[in-house]
């Protein structure tokens, strides 16, 4: 797990402790939220980049995924920014529709727990 690129999207108390155990493992943390607070917030506490995933992509391809925010339209982003035999961990109890468009190419050699 040390060096592995993990992203966060949504960052709220249980991310939080995500990337804290993330960086004791030595993994590299990539947080997405689209709260500047929260963005100050995760980088104070170790994160190697914070941005938006609905705006804009990370800047590499992750190795695992954990999705909070109950938002359906995070998940097709996330899962093109994963490498291919990653998972999607989603952690919402309830989420606004979820809709992939680009089923083949996002969902490809890629699961969602």
């Amino acid at each position: 797990m040390s060096g592995d690129k993990i992203g966060l999207i949504g960052f709220g108390p249980t991310t939080y402790y995500l990337l804290k155990i993330s960086k004791y493992l030595g993994m590299e943390v990539y947080v997405s939220t689209r709260s500047k607070k929260r963005k100050e917030i995760a980088s104070e506490n170790g994160a190697d980049y914070t941005g938006n995933i609905l705006v804009e992509d990370f800047p590499v391809k992750m190795d695992h995924m954990i999705s909070a925010p109950p938002v359906g339209e995070t998940i097709e982003k996330a899962l093109k920014n994963l490498k291919p035999g990653c998972n999607l961990v989603l952690l919402q109890i309830a989420s606004t529709p979820i809709t992939i468009n680009d089923y083949i190419h996002s969902t490809s050699g890629r699961e969602i727990y």
